[in-house]
């Protein structure tokens, strides 16, 4: 009777098979874990500028003084109260445009200037949303959609900024205006 101490090629070779059939399982997994958390970093990171640029339309909105313009669903123009009541570090009126641009890809992105009524200075906001589709919606007294805004002699009584990101998710932010009289 011989006595083996050693592995067969056989079995080194069924042993090999084996582990890189695991390997490759456990390799895959890895990389479709990898590939999702990108894609949700992706998601959220868009998720986030929308929430940003809704808060900064918030407290511009928040903020109107007069003189309502909206030429077309994608250009919104006003005078806005800057002030720390309204979350902001300046104080004074200021002009606040929002402007909805194609870019080369054919989506739309949504673009702020404020031109501070002082010193005349316009600064475009470096924070954009890029989606499939943005635009305003400007209401009447009877909440009745008016786009674009066609009434000099009275405001609207609230707007919409309507963000879709494609398939399924839609953002709508509806802001009443609080309208000062001088």
């Amino acid at each position: 009777m011989t006595n083996n101490k050693g592995f067969t090629l056989l079995e080194m070779l069924v042993a090999l098979a084996v582990a890189s059939i695991l390997m490759l399982g456990i390799f895959g997994v890895t990389g479709q874990m990898g590939q999702s958390v990108q894609k949700n970093d992706d998601i959220l990171r868009r998720d986030m500028a929308i929430f940003a640029a809704i808060s900064q339309f918030e407290k511009d909105i928040f903020g109107y003084a007069k003189n309502m313009q909206s030429p077309n669903p994608f250009e919104l123009q006003f005078m806005s109260v800057k002030g720390p009541s309204l979350g902001q570090s300046a104080s004074g009126i200021s002009e606040i445009r929002y402007l909805v641009e194609t870019t080369p890809e054919g989506k739309a992105r949504l673009l702020r200037q404020e031109a501070d009524s002082l010193f005349s200075n316009i600064k475009l906001s470096t924070d954009t949303v890029t989606a499939e589709s943005i635009y305003f919606v400007v209401h009447d007294e009877n909440g009745r959609e008016q786009s674009p805004w066609r009434n000099a002699s009275a405001p609207p009584t609230a707007i919409s900024l309507h963000i879709n990101t494609g398939g399924e998710t839609t953002w709508v932010r509806t802001v009443p205006l609080l309208v000062r009289t001088p």
